[in-house]
């Protein structure tokens, strides 16, 4: 199976949307300085080492922020928590918990496995909706461990299997129905954001053996 080697560090397979914390500036003119940053979680296919896509909705503030500055950190958190945060908990990322690229000025998450300076190539609407960004890495500005970023068609692969061995021992009948639609959905999800040939396999070999019951 191929895999990216981004900045000789970081392991990603083409083709593959994977989860990262997207962190911008925020329009200082109207930006409380507690909070200068904006940080918003955001899935990216990568489909070389250098450049990839992101996609954001018009009405969120990074794609404001994104507008007015071409420059932007993507970072690389295994913590669900960090995620949650993110989404319920926006206060709790202030200032502090940024530190700023030295060339570019984008701040960069401290507790972030990796994070990677980014630049924007060009910008075109794909709906009334969302826009899309083509978009290339700079630089690696901050580096822990080695890791791969999340990827959630390999978490739905394994809620899979576990909801198939439940299959075979549960007799409620509304219950078995209830996973046999979870697996479906999460058929449909693991090939819309990956091409890994496992996980396709091992879904799809699932879903032909929830058939029997």
């Amino acid at each position: 199976m191929k895999k990216l080697n981004l900045f000789g560090k970081l392991h990603v397979i083409p083709n593959t949307i994977y989860e990262f914390l997207i962190t911008t500036q925020n329009d200082k003119d109207a930006n409380d300085p507690n909070y200068p940053y904006n940080i918003a979680p955001m899935g990216i296919e990568f489909n070389d080492e250098k450049t990839f896509y992101l996609r954001p909705f018009k009405n969120t503030k990074t794609y404001k922020n994104l507008l007015k500055n071409v420059h932007f950190t993507i970072n690389v958190c295994q913590e669900v928590e960090i995620f949650y945060n993110c989404i319920f908990f926006k206060e709790y990322f202030k200032k502090d918990q940024f530190n700023l690229d030295e060339k570019t000025e984008t701040p960069f998450l401290i507790n972030s496995i990796a994070s990677m300076t980014c630049k924007i190539i060009s910008e075109k609407s794909i709906s009334s909706e969302r826009a899309q960004f083509e978009c290339e890495l700079e630089s690696l500005v901050s580096w822990n461990e080695f890791c791969e970023p999340p990827c959630r068609a390999r978490n739905l692969v394994l809620e899979a299997l576990i909801h198939f061995t439940r299959l075979k021992i549960i007799k409620d009948g509304k219950r078995k129905e209830f996973l046999m639609k979870l697996i479906y959905e999460y058929q449909d999800i693991i090939k819309r954001i990956s091409e890994n040939e496992t996980y396709v396999k091992i879904i799809d070999k699932i879903v032909e053996r929830i058939k029997d019951f």
